[in-house]
């Protein structure tokens, strides 16, 4: 035991001399080697969240932060959320009887560990049971408005929403003045104060949203203009700043419309960053269209992407411009390798003969490839066959290949599947065989499916993560890159 907290106090010193003013410092110790996840939301003024999987006996790791981070550490037998301020050190203990830790540099609190609920059971039960039931019957499934889905409830007038938002105002002061309270008392850190309030405000947010969606009046779009976006509170937010920005984007200047639903909720952020500025200015607009730009490299052409970063650099010049650069565009180097692992993708066709991804590619050389990662066990990638069909019918006679890999580990579970599906006689129908290890999958982060990939005649890639074939939006980028095909 001795030798342990020598060795905690060593990495402290260590750590502290270079990087305690920027950074949370967390200590592992992990005897067992328990596979153990540690992660960061996304951070609004860098883009970038963290995300380590530690295997390590001992492990030191830092966490980059402005003031504040929510952090979380996951394995198969435990879940936690830790809640630090820079310059903290946390020593976390992991063990197959859960996650233990403590922080080096200070004491918890007496209401450090408690969540927000359990606050409200303290003081305000009464009222927070109240204001639940008119969450649940003025706002329904809030869930059905995130899939476009929201069913108007003819029910209530106008001036019950305003009551609502009235009692929720005046609900949320008590709870910032209980919160206050233990604050001042000294029974809940600086931390996990700011966290709780963040909470509360993010909330209101939220239901503002979805009145404004319910009712579609804008007086509360104008409130959540006003409450949320005449300064910069929103991207000063070290816990929610992300959520803020791109929920604003998505449900207030996209007016919740998606570009397609599945099997994942796509916007377009071409459109948001053009109108963004009839919204927003100064830095809530450069973080908003930097937001904008990261979806657009991830999701889009890359002379798409260097159009609207012109676009950016005019307004606000090149220095901003590095935020992506940092976390973002490292992606377009992979792109230049990325041909190298192709011959070391191996797959085999329905005759069992093994193959590299090089050569599928020289079987349709010549032809755009719209690839779809499936499997017999995912129902999502199933649901989507008969659109894939359909797309490739409808571009049976021109330069078009539709190539369908399984990852699937049996073969027969593969062969039952893709006959189920009208694919097994399919010419580009093949089951890999070295998923996940080849550098392939690594490099472009294919981890879940289905997942679609669109590469030009010449097998590079145009779209490493392809609208899906129901979304419409496959057909028209299909039609737009044929069309630089030399005939």
């Amino acid at each position: 035991m001795k030798h342990t907290i020598v060795f905690f106090l060593i990495l402290f010193s260590i750590s502290c001399e270079f990087s305690c003013q920027n950074t949370i410092t967390i200590i592992v110790s992990n005897p067992n080697g328990i596979s153990t996840n540690i992660g960061t939301g996304i951070d609004i003024k860098t883009l970038r969240s963290l995300r380590v999987t530690t295997l390590k006996r001992k492990d030191t790791i830092d966490v980059s932060v402005n003031s504040f981070r929510k952090i979380y550490i996951r394995n198969e037998f435990s879940f936690e959320t830790i809640v630090a301020q820079r310059g903290d050190t946390v020593i976390t203990n992991i063990s197959k009887d859960g996650l233990v830790f403590n922080f080096l540099n200070k004491k918890l609190k007496k209401y450090d560990t408690l969540n927000l609920s359990d606050f409200l059971n303290v003081r305000l039960k009464y009222e927070d049971s109240i204001i639940k039931s008119m969450d649940r019957d003025l706002l329904g499934n809030e869930g059905a408005f995130r899939r476009g889905q929201l069913i108007r409830n003819r029910k209530y007038e106008l001036g019950d929403y305003l009551n609502y938002l009235s009692l929720k105002e005046e609900f949320n002061k008590k709870i910032l003045d209980l919160l206050d309270q233990k604050f001042k008392k000294g029974l809940l850190s600086r931390a996990n104060y700011e966290f709780h309030a963040s909470e509360i405000k993010y909330k209101l947010f939220n239901d503002l949203i979805s009145v404004y969606h319910l009712t579609n009046e804008n007086l509360f779009k104008d409130e959540i203009l006003i409450k949320f976006f005449k300064d910069d509170m929103v991207i000063n937010d070290d816990f929610i700043g992300y959520g803020y920005i791109n929920r604003f984007i998505q449900d207030i200047v996209l007016e919740g419309i998606s570009l397609q639903s599945f099997p994942k909720i796509r916007y377009n952020y071409k459109t948001a960053f053009d109108v963004l500025p009839s919204f927003v200015s100064g830095n809530l607009l450069k973080y908003s269209q930097l937001l904008c730009l990261a979806e657009i490299l991830k999701y889009e052409d890359i002379n798409v992407f260097k159009a609207y970063s012109q676009k950016f650099v005019y307004l606000f010049g090149n220095e901003n411009l590095g935020i992506i650069s940092g976390s973002k565009i490292e992606y377009l180097k992979t792109f230049s390798r990325i041909k190298e692992y192709y011959k070391e993708l191996y797959f085999n066709d329905v005759q069992g003969n093994h193959l590299s991804f090089t050569e599928i590619l020289e079987k349709n050389m010549g032809k755009l490839i719209y690839i779809d990662f499936w499997a017999s066990w995912c129902r999502p990638c199933r649901s989507l066959m008969p659109e894939s069909k359909n797309l490739q019918n409808k571009f049976k006679n021109k330069n078009v290949s539709f190539v369908y890999l399984s990852i699937d580990k049996d073969m027969n579970e593969w062969e039952k599947a893709a006959s189920d599906e009208g694919i097994w006689r399919n010419k580009n129908n093949y089951r890999a065989i070295n998923y996940p290890n080849s550098n392939f999958y690594k490099e472009l982060a294919i981890s879940t499916i289905p997942r679609f990939i669109l590469l030009d005649d010449g097998g590079e890639i145009l779209l490493h993560n392809a609208p899906s074939p129901d979304s419409g939006l496959a057909e028209l980028l299909i039609e737009k890159y044929l069309k630089r095909i030399k005939k």
